[in-house]
């Protein structure tokens, strides 16, 4: 018995197994490049108040919380809040105010910049003011973490709840 190999078969095959294998190892190249580095998630929460905190307490904060899910570390530089009248300006991204919020670290050890080690927490508070709440009832407020990982700054929606008075009870 005699076998006769078509070295134009073998050959158009080997080629066809390099460039799927090669495709695929770029593809994954790409896919480690893309989920590689700090993954940071961002919340907010509105209408809290300070405990045991000097200076802090009597006033109604916006808590910040930064958690860095990555593999690497990252460097929270400064902290903003952009206003947006509608979700349609959100998505063209027209704002109609921003401003930066100096001094938002919760304690002097979370101060900005602040490095930010792979799951690890960081904590910022931001002054509710009477103006911040008049904006939350008419528009979009969206709190913005500009890290030196990235160009874009990563978002939260600042939702402002009416605040029951204090003297009032919730059960009827």
């Amino acid at each position: 018995m005699k076998i006769e190999i078509n070295f134009t078969n073998t050959t158009d095959f080997v080629a066809w197994w390099g460039a799927i294998i090669s495709t695929l190892v770029f593809l994954w190249d790409i896919y480690k490049w893309k989920t590689t580095g700090p993954k940071l998630s961002v919340s907010t929460s509105s209408n809290m108040k300070a405990l045991n905190l000097p200076g802090k307490e009597n006033k109604t904060w916006i808590t910040l919380h930064v958690q860095n899910n990555g593999d690497k570390p990252t460097t929270i530089m400064n902290v903003g809040i952009k206003v947006y009248k509608n979700k349609f300006f959100k998505f063209i991204r027209k704002r109609s105010k921003a401003f930066v919020v100096p001094g938002v670290g919760a304690s002097p050890n979370q101060s900005i910049p602040y490095v930010l080690n792979v799951g690890c927490i960081w904590q910022g508070l931001i002054l509710q003011t009477e103006e911040l709440e008049k904006f939350a009832k008419e528009n979009i407020i969206i709190c913005e973490v500009y890290c030196s990982h990235r160009a874009i700054p990563v978002e939260s929606r600042i939702e402002i709840d009416e605040v029951v008075p204090q003297n009032k009870s919730l059960e009827k």
